[in-house]
């Protein structure tokens, strides 16, 4: 926890309060904090290749981020171009799912946001609120959304930093020899729609971020130069669990990080997501403690308020739920709803032994994959502090 508030000083980068000056000494000014002293701004990243799709998955060539600042997020625009076809008609992840896969690599080579299709990217939008509050961070809201087969055009975003507030996790893309890569693939015709139309796809990239203050103002004003607990990781990781039928624990194993969101999605043998086969009661257990109890219609109820949802709407449309889609949001849960800057409060710290375990009573005769999709937060805290500094400094 962040250290005791002093009566008197000046408060320092992780939080905390400095002493105040003995001896009649003058007072420091504070630096000016990061977020004050940066500007957030955009920069054109990448565009891809206008290509025709066909029925293969196309792969693309990994883009290299180019070196501007402290990444906030990559703003892709996705634009189908179709024409033709029978009746075409968008499957039910789509449009999202033309983009048959989206990774996010540091220089090293390690996932910041492991591959996923572009639906699972578009729940990380909705559901995550990592840069924009419920119910805006939905991107079929967006003005420039249209799905009109065989045609679409999307804006969705590759969050890097958790915290809009205090740029806390925002990645630094300063040097060009350091670049992060984005790797994406373009799907098939048949997994975007039916009817066999002929469709262009083009993806562009823009990188929003935080530009790099100088040390000094004119007036000898010290500013921070970086993000506070600079180093901290958002990471999203996914899991797709086989399920049979019956009363059955699901055990995750992205633990060992603290965890921010947790989105379940439950598909059938084809792979399409359902209702029908969700369990009428879901247990989360945290090495055997039991952590929620929700029935079916109270989990739904519970999603729809934190995030300003409508749960009487029809699914997978704008303001609405999603077919197969339950979500735990530790984020979310100081506030009692689904905030960009929630206080970090209620975020559920685990080790690399803790044992995480939804409870289906019971799984339907339908049930074949639940996909989890975990958000988790590696913090560090500058000077060898403890990471819970940089977990509860904000607010």
């Amino acid at each position: 926890m962040p250290a005791a508030t002093l009566r008197r000083g000046t408060p320092n980068q992780s939080g905390a309060t400095a002493p105040a000056p003995q001896g009649g000494q003058a007072a420091a000014a504070p630096s000016i904090p990061f977020v004050v002293a940066s500007r957030n701004s955009s920069r054109f990243s990448f565009g891809l290749n206008t290509v025709a799709l066909g029925a293969s998955v196309i792969p693309q060539s990994p883009v290299a981020i180019p070196a501007v600042g402290y990444l906030k997020y990559i703003d892709l625009e996705v634009t189908l171009a179709g024409a033709g076809g029978t009746t075409p008609a968008f499957t039910a992840d789509a449009p999202f799912n033309a983009l048959a896969s989206v990774e996010l690599r540091n220089a090293s080579g390690n996932d910041l946001i492991v591959p996923m299709t572009g639906y699972q990217l578009f729940l990380v939008n909705k559901y995550g609120c990592q840069d924009l509050d419920a119910p805006f961070s939905d991107p079929r809201g967006d003005q420039q959304f249209a799905n009109t087969a065989p045609s679409a055009h999307f804006f969705i975003r590759v969050p890097c930093e958790v915290s809009p507030a205090d740029a806390f996790a925002s990645i630094p893309a300063l040097a060009s020899n350091r670049s992060y890569q984005l790797v994406i693939s373009y799907n098939t015709i048949a997994a975007i729609e039916t009817g066999a139309p002929t469709i262009n796809m083009t993806v562009q990239g823009v990188a929003w971020f935080w530009t790099e203050p100088i040390s000094q103002t004119k007036a000898q004003t010290t500013q921070q130069t970086a993000p506070p607990f600079l180093g901290s990781l958002n990471l999203w990781q996914l899991e797709p669990q086989p399920l049979t039928p019956g009363d059955k624990y699901i055990k995750s194993n992205n633990v060992g990080n603290v965890l921010r969101t947790l989105i379940f999605v439950l598909r059938n043998v084809s792979g399409v997501r359902e209702d029908a086969d969700w369990p009428a009661v879901s247990e989360l257990y945290l090495d055997n403690d039991p952590m929620f109890y929700l029935t079916n219609t109270q989990w739904l109820s519970w999603m729809s308020r934190i995030y300003g949802l409508n749960a009487g709407a029809a699914k997978d449309v704008v303001r609405g739920l999603d077919t197969g889609v339950y979500v735990i949001p530790f984020f979310a849960l100081a506030e009692g709803q689904a905030i960009a800057n929630a206080r970090r409060s209620q975020y559920l710290p685990t080790l690399d032994a803790s044992q995480l375990q939804l409870r289906g009573t019971s799984w339907g005769a339908g049930a074949s994959t639940l996909e989890i999709l975990t958000n988790s937060v590696v913090p560090v805290s500058p000077g060898g502090g403890s990471s819970s500094q940089a977990l509860y400094a904000l607010r």
